[in-house]
């Protein structure tokens, strides 16, 4: 009961309201996903058929969500791999036809690599590399704010009126936040300023890094894993790092684990409980604000939800060893065999 009850409740989470007033189809692109998880182990074949239809479809909408796929190769079920594959090339082929014919999908590959590899980076999304800007970002506005007080200081010791503005201008490089957005990004340092920073250099490597460790921690997670909505939650948390266009929106992927997690649940392990306030938190129905109506608690928000998907990663990060203990058992059992 409580399932159905929060899979309707859902339509308010803050995921899905932000998908509405954007008129982004990813609430449809979550639905579909949420009836492959709910038919794709069925002892019924025409649902099995029906949940690769579904995954075809949600990766034709917004392609990464294919990633589900690793469900059915984990599963071991070749078949629902090789139909899902054939579903999805048709979802994802045809539509071209009402758009003037498959001479469209180059550009439409272009615009998907474009989108996710521009010179600019938004530092209140959810990506990995998303995450590593905003980080940085606030060191520097906090230098900033720092730099302000200090120049607030001494044009106040200094003298009044014209003298002092013009010192606490040249102390602390502007007269305004974007003022000083232009003083650190003219130096290569990334400013959290509205969000939106010019990419490039050593923090992409240390994104890309990052990202690399999060997903092994977040897979070996998932080989641990026996519940579907545990697995649910590692698989949708390497969905949305690996991008960095993942908007508020892609909180409502995190919805069918919700519901999984409710329906599977009849009292939780201790070591659940982080992992369930995690998946709660994200599924909240926040205020939907935007940058440019209040970017100070737009950036408050965000921030609040990357160290969500911190910490859960964080409280993963113990399954590593143990599928690195299980790996290294089985190389010596292999070894001492032979």
């Amino acid at each position: 009961m409580w399932g159905t009850v929060i899979g309707g409740l859902s339509f308010l989470s803050h995921g899905n309201l932000t998908a509405i007033e954007r008129g982004n189809v990813v609430n449809m692109t979550a639905f579909f996903v949420m009836a492959f998880l709910f038919m794709y182990r069925s002892d019924r074949r025409v649902l099995r058929e029906l949940s690769y239809i579904c995954l075809a479809i949600a990766a034709g909408l917004r392609i990464y969500p294919a990633i589900f796929g690793i469900l059915l190769i984990s599963g071991r079920d070749w078949t629902g791999v090789a139909k899902s594959m054939v579903y999805g090339i048709a979802a994802f082929i045809l539509p071209t036809f009402a758009l003037g014919g498959i001479s469209v999908l180059p550009e439409f590959i272009h615009q998907v690599i474009a989108f996710n590899t521009g010179s600019e980076i938004y530092a209140y999304y959810y990506g990995m590399k998303n995450m590593v800007y905003h980080a940085v970002g606030y060191l520097t506005q906090s230098a900033y704010i720092a730099v302000q007080m200090y120049a607030s200081h001494e044009a106040a010791t200094a003298g009044t009126g014209q003298e002092a503005h013009e010192l606490q201008l040249s102390a602390a490089g502007g007269s305004d936040i974007y003022a000083a957005s232009g003083f650190f990004n003219d130096w290569g340092i990334p400013f959290l300023g509205d969000g939106v920073m010019p990419t490039g250099g050593v923090l992409d490597i240390i994104g890309f890094i990052l990202l690399v460790a999060a997903c092994i921690i977040l897979l070996s997670a998932y080989h641990v894993h026996d519940r579907l909505w545990l697995k649910t939650m590692d698989i949708t948390i390497v969905m949305i790092l690996v991008q960095t266009g993942s908007y508020d929106y892609v909180l409502v992927f995190f919805v069918p684990a919700l519901v999984l997690m409710l329906l599977e649940e009849e009292r939780a392990d201790y070591g659940d409980i982080l992992c369930i306030l995690v998946l709660l938190s994200l599924t909240l129905p926040y205020p939907t604000l935007f940058v440019h109506t209040s970017r100070y608690l737009t950036l408050m928000r965000s921030t609040a939800m990357q160290m969500l998907l911190v910490t859960y990663i964080v409280f993963q990060a113990r399954h590593v060893l143990y599928v690195l203990h299980e790996a290294v058992a089985l190389l010596l059992e292999r070894f001492v065999a032979e």
